[in-house]
């Protein structure tokens, strides 16, 4: 990552991120198109209902991946193996830490703010159920992630897709046992999902073990100067994470104000949507790694390079993807909801605000991983709340309320991301102007 041509590196770091994660959401599309089949639309927007709600308390702690990524791809870049051995100790102890508090939080919490949110009856109860289920799975969620970060701070996104790939075919083939074979509906996604989940944290211990030389159970735990670090880089992305779910609530208790045609078209719409959006993303979980280790090393023309690289991919990445989205928005929604032509049309309205725009959304991204990268974490938090997450609010609460209708709900988050990409830029030019000054004394 500190040497030779930067571009074909990049690819080759990002590839299998995007192939990571959209194998990821195949297969959790997978699991709203079978329950969709073997239990209606209902069941669909019960599963999606819970979405926000769980995003709102797992950003909290997913946030902290950010901070083992940063930590170990710095020690690595600066060539301190023995603190990045410490760091992946750490990484573990705090990823089970804070998947139990996941699952504590969120048995504790899904009924409540279900409610809160404004959850149908008609589908209250399956949302409830889904919630509680998929909350046990946590602690090896949380552990996988925080392992995958420690593979991608040294370069190696490869094998956390074979993982993935293994575990989402698992969650796949039970989905079709559970819900097909035995009518399980969404208890049985849930469970689907929790099973597979295990499974990749199993096996991503023992690639991390081997891998690493740590993890042997004498070794992990709190380390202090590592935990710090982890913990001062990691809890304001997760502060952004979980503010940003906190804007996704508001907006689907919105969004539960219409019926609930609009709640299963809005699902089925963010599950297709997404498609687009983990794909020019993953660029900036490439400019994260990249930037972190040329910041250790204090190569800053090659975080100058790595940053209008990723920009320049990301953005082409959104606007082929997002253009290709919404053009045959229609017959994908239709995988979803059978011929539903009410859900669908509403399915259109989001495709048509989110997927066109979806450029100004990477450029965003990718400059929130620059800042990340050089270590600072609080200031693209600060921006990205203030900028994208309270301009939506305010949206929400003046001009939808004064005119409460789809169009005006969606305009929100291209005038949001706009607004916050400007700011942010000018935050990465203030940052890397005194990085240069630092350097310059050392």
């Amino acid at each position: 990552m500190i040497e030779g041509p930067l571009l074909g590196k990049i690819w080759r770091f990002t590839l299998p991120l995007i192939l990571m994660n959209a194998l990821q959401l195949f297969y959790n599309a997978a699991d709203m198109v079978i329950v969709g089949r073997y239990d209606g639309d209902a069941a669909v927007a019960a599963v999606g209902a819970t979405s926000p709600l769980i995003n709102l308390i797992v950003n909290v702690f997913i946030g902290l991946a950010v901070g083992v990524n940063v930590c170990v791809g710095g020690y690595i870049g600066a060539g301190k193996s023995r603190e990045a051995r410490l760091a992946v100790d750490s990484a573990a102890a705090v990823g089970l830490a804070s998947g139990l508090g996941v699952t504590a939080l969120g048995l504790a919490l899904s009924s409540p703010l279900l409610r809160v949110m404004g959850t149908p009856e008609d589908i209250f109860g399956q949302a409830m159920l889904y919630a509680q289920i998929y909350f046990l799975g946590a602690p090896a969620n949380l552990f996988y992630n925080f392992m995958a970060a420690v593979l991608r701070a040294k370069g190696d996104t490869k094998r956390p897709l074979y993982i993935l790939s293994a575990s989402g075919a698992l969650n796949l083939f039970l989905n079709v046992v559970f819900v097909a074979g035995l009518g399980a509906g969404v208890a049985g996604v849930a469970w689907a999902t929790v099973i597979s989940q295990y499974m990749a944290a199993t096996v991503v211990f023992f690639v991390v073990r081997k891998d690493s030389g740590a993890l042997s159970i004498r070794d992990i735990g709190f380390h202090k100067e590592s935990v710090l670090k982890i913990i001062g880089q990691g809890i304001p992305s997760g502060i952004q994470g979980s503010v940003f779910s906190l804007s996704t609530m508001v907006i689907q208790s919105a969004i539960n104000t219409f019926k609930t045609a609009a709640i299963a078209g809005n699902t089925a719409a963010g599950s297709i949507d997404t498609f687009s959006y983990i794909a020019f993303n993953a660029f900036q979980a490439t400019a994260v790694a990249f930037v972190a280790q040329n910041y250790g090393a204090k190569r800053l023309d090659r975080i100058k390079r790595t940053y209008l690289l990723c920009a320049a991919c990301a953005s082409a990445v959104a606007i082929v993807t997002g253009w290709l989205i919404y053009l045959f928005a229609e017959p994908l929604l239709s995988i979803y909801l059978q011929g539903d032509t009410e859900a669908i049309a509403f399915g259109i309205t989001r495709l048509k605000y989110i997927c066109l725009p979806y450029f100004i959304l990477a450029l965003m991204d990718v400059t929130v991983g620059v800042l990340r990268g050089v270590g600072s974490a609080l200031l693209p938090t600060a921006v990205s709340i203030i900028g994208s997450c309270g301009i939506r609010l305010m949206w929400i609460f003046t001009v939808f309320k004064a005119f409460p209708t789809p169009d005006v709900l969606y305009i929100s988050f291209p005038l949001a991301w706009l607004v916050t990409f400007l700011a942010l830029l000018i935050s990465c030019f203030v940052v890397m102007s005194m990085a240069k000054r630092k350097f310059a004394t050392e």
